[in-house]
């Protein structure tokens, strides 16, 4: 009987911690901030601008560079995409044709545990955007 007394008492905590080690612990998402949050392409003597995604979780800890989707990487969000301007998936962005001034957008999943290969139209996602000018 006990044994029995000893589990019964013991068991819920034992419960909590298994669901809590099964939920994670890993902090979600809250924001994404972009630097700089506007630049002329002009202005820079290769004709790039280099955009960095700092991500703030929960928990109050930020990372930078964040991992992020860079503009029309991520196609299954509707993206302004004039063509005439490039940004790669590590966030530097050049003009080639296009004239005015053109969002830049940065997509993470909340879920910091989730791959940004893996994410869906039905991933829960944090966006920022910040701009850049083509003269």
């Amino acid at each position: 009987m006990r044994k029995h007394g000893f589990f019964l008492c013991y068991a819920p905590l034992l419960l909590l911690g298994f669901s809590l080690l099964a939920c994670g612990s890993a902090s979600q998402l809250e924001s994404i901030s972009i630097n700089p949050v506007a630049a002329a392409a002009q202005d820079s003597a290769s004709g790039t601008v280099q955009f960095t995604a700092t991500g703030t979780y929960a928990d109050g800890r930020t990372v930078s560079p964040l991992s992020v989707f860079w503009g029309e990487h991520a196609s299954w969000i509707e993206i302004p995409d004039p063509g005439g301007v490039a940004v790669n998936r590590n966030g530097l962005a050049q003009c080639t044709t296009f004239k005015g001034t053109i969002p830049i957008v940065a997509i993470a999943p909340k879920n910091p545990d989730m791959p940004l290969f893996a994410m869906t139209m039905a991933t829960p996602v944090v966006i920022a955007t910040a701009h850049l000018t083509c003269k």
